[in-house]
């Protein structure tokens, strides 16, 4: 599918999730869509500068789950953010805690505004991206084998604990 199509019905995808975003919050403002390349990322969220942006090559090779779910995943990112920051605008004496970026406020955004299983990783394969490769580290839960960056490698070296999403076992080294 060419690039032109693709955008076209991107953007169609975030006035749907625009929509669907100001039926409940109508003074949410709009979010602008971006491509980028060279990342291993399927999708990132600006809070501040209310933008998401999606990955052209992944975009390219897997449009629907990218429509669906990865548009649906960096706009609520967007949606928990803006009303973390009106809530902390009405009542800015009262001590907030930022919200989670997968918690319970983003899961909910997900399910019950965009109607998407939240995930909070994606499965693509990243090989075409031209995104550098970094040296992954092999760490065992009870469900599985996980591959974690050389940070959080270090960070676990130094006492910090991670979590399998699905059993919530604590990472070890295998």
């Amino acid at each position: 599918m060419k690039i032109k199509v693709l955008k076209s019905r991107l953007d169609a995808r975030v006035a749907e999730c625009q929509h669907l975003v100001t039926a409940i919050h109508p003074d949410f403002p709009a979010v602008d869509c971006t491509l980028f390349t060279r990342r291993r990322a399927a999708g990132l969220a600006f809070g501040n500068e209310h933008r998401i942006a999606l990955n052209e090559v992944l975009l390219l090779e897997n449009p629907e789950p990218m429509l669906r779910d990865t548009v649906a995943h960096e706009f609520a990112h967007i949606v928990v953010w803006w009303r973390y920051l009106q809530d902390k605008r009405e009542a800015p004496l009262r001590f907030m805690v930022p919200p989670s970026a997968h918690g319970s406020e983003w899961q909910t955004v997900m399910r019950y505004v965009f109607d998407v299983e939240p995930s909070r990783c994606h499965r693509f394969d990243t090989s075409n991206t031209g995104a550098r490769l970094q040296r992954r580290w092999e760490y065992r839960c009870e469900c599985q084998m996980h591959l974690i960056t050389t940070s959080k490698h270090r960070r676990a070296q130094d006492g910090a604990r991670y979590v399998c999403a699905d059993c919530k076992g604590v990472l070890m080294a295998a």
